[in-house]
């Protein structure tokens, strides 16, 4: 089971009812962690922003952000604005809600029997470096891998690189 933010979120509490029945368990620009007060902060004022402005603003500013390399991914950028018109505001706002609401899961991984696999971007600006790292420690079985021209976007920004891991991890707990 593989999972991207809220993916990494549902794959997290999956591994924690069915661990026996998953053979690794991958996050993607995910974590383990619970939302901070500040994080929280951030989460309330994005829906905030939606509700007075609306989807395709916020979409409009928040999209960036997650690139490092802006200008080689400007065209796969603006697909995910104009994918994401498509957002009704309501679930995106039960979405942050969500997120902002998830508990830790480090128990959960730090106790895990499967390999877990680890995907970074070096310049995340949604997820810190750092905290991203520290919870490459707690796994029994690491697979950690830095994406070193990535911010949360990897899959887009270093996609080659990104399928040649996933490939790996899935052909080492033979799923492929």
């Amino acid at each position: 089971m593989i999972g991207h933010s809220m993916g990494g979120y549902i794959a997290l509490a999956y591994l924690k009812k069915y661990q026996k029945d998953l053979l690794g368990l991958g996050l993607f620009h995910s974590h383990t962690f619970a939302d901070s007060d500040i994080k929280i902060t951030i989460r309330k004022k994005a829906i905030g922003f939606i509700n007075t402005n609306g989807v395709s603003p916020f979409l409009k500013l928040s999209t960036p952000e997650l690139f490092y390399n802006l200008p080689t991914c400007n065209h796969e950028m603006e697909l995910l604005i104009q994918n994401g018109d498509t957002f009704n505001k309501k679930t995106l706002i039960q979405y942050y809600n969500a997120i902002a609401m998830r508990p830790s899961r480090t128990i959960e991984i730090s106790e895990a029997e499967i390999p877990v696999l680890l995907i970074i971007g070096q310049h995340d600006k949604t997820i810190p470096f750092n905290e991203l790292i520290s919870q490459s420690y707690l796994p029994k079985q690491t697979h950690l891998y830095i994406l070193r021209n990535t911010g949360h976007m990897g899959m887009i920004e270093e996609a080659a690189k990104s399928t040649i891991i996933l490939t790996n991890f899935l052909n080492h707990i033979n799923i492929i």
